[in-house]
């Protein structure tokens, strides 16, 4: 624990502070505590006097509608994402004194091939099309419905899939690492997920940035100071 004063580092448990003199016996005000609308994810335990600060949604998943959470409390971080099914979840958490610094990107995967790729489904959908309009006054595909409509089909298929390239090759991207420092316990049991199928709750994990990212970047450094020199002081603070 640290003064919430001069931020000197202290036992846990000091009364007061040996380098400046201040007490340590500080706790939130109800009003503070009243006005924190924000819980804990469900099923988690809370610690004592433990309060959420701040949640963000870092990433997201749309095509199972998945979400990525952050969590920061006055005790801990935590990460959790849940599949909707609830046949799996992931949970991932650093001490809020532990924690001693962090790296955030966002951006956009650019992929030239893959944009290549499509011009190039693209325009064999267009000369699908094409042919379709010049063989459709022929007697045969007068008479043929079928075929004009297997054409017609395969043409809206490639623009539909021109669209699907484009955007596999033009995807949002982030990363989100968190550090915890070197005295910090790592615990590993069990074999782990050997496939994607049945462990969507992963998905999140390299999902698309969620809604909050950008918060993220510039406010989590501040955040996690305050919360490590100021103590319970910075819930005011940060719930404002």
């Amino acid at each position: 624990m640290y003064c919430k004063k001069c931020g000197n580092q202290l036992p846990d448990g000091a009364a007061y502070c040996m380098n400046c003199g201040t007490s340590m016996n500080h706790k939130p005000s109800q009003e503070s505590k009243s006005s924190n609308e924000i819980s804990l994810p469900a099923g988690i335990v809370p610690r004592e006097n433990e309060i959420v600060v701040r949640k963000y949604y870092c990433s997201y998943v749309p095509i199972v509608g998945l979400d990525g959470v952050l969590v920061i409390t006055n005790r801990r971080i935590i990460y959790y994402a849940v599949s909707n099914s609830g046949g799996s979840k992931i949970i991932k958490e650093i001490d809020i004194d532990k924690c001693v610094g962090f790296e955030c990107y966002a951006g956009r995967n650019i992929k030239i091939f893959g944009l290549l790729l499509a011009i190039v489904v693209l325009m064999l959908a267009f000369l699908n099309f094409g042919l379709l309009a010049l063989s459709s006054g022929t007697r045969l595909l007068e008479e043929a419905f079928a075929i004009k409509f297997f054409f017609f089909c395969f043409g809206v298929i490639l623009l539909a899939l021109t669209v699907f390239i484009v955007y596999l090759s033009t995807k949002r991207t982030f990363s989100l690492t968190i550090y915890g420092s070197a005295c910090s316990p790592t615990i590993a049991l069990g074999a782990g997920a050997k496939t994607i199928f049945g462990n969507t709750a992963l998905w999140s994990l390299f999902g698309l940035p969620g809604a909050d990212i950008n918060k993220v970047m510039m406010e989590y450094g501040s955040l996690i100071y305050d919360l490590q020199t100021m103590g319970d002081i910075a819930i005011e603070k940060w719930n404002k």
